[in-house]
């Protein structure tokens, strides 16, 4: 389902929420199941909000490592 609202998103701002909420979902839904693929795949769609409206304020998310406990080595290396 997170596939297919990315898909139909247009423009910047709204193609970055699709990646935004889509990222949001993954994220509890990782921590709920421990499981570290599902966080990545996370990670992975908060990039994605990033580079389609960098001044996207929500999308800066995974930046702060103190936010995003489990990607904490990756952001705080800045390979975002």
């Amino acid at each position: 389902a997170g596939e297919e609202i990315i898909a139909e998103a247009q423009g910047p701002k709204e193609v970055a929420l699709a990646h935004y909420d889509f990222g949001m979902v993954l994220l509890y839904e990782g921590l709920d199941k421990h499981k570290d693929e599902i966080v990545t795949h996370a990670h992975e769609e908060m990039t994605k909000a990033l580079a389609a409206a960098a001044n996207f304020p929500n999308a800066v998310f995974c930046r702060w490592p103190s936010t995003c406990p489990s990607q904490a080595r990756r952001c705080g290396e800045g390979q975002v």
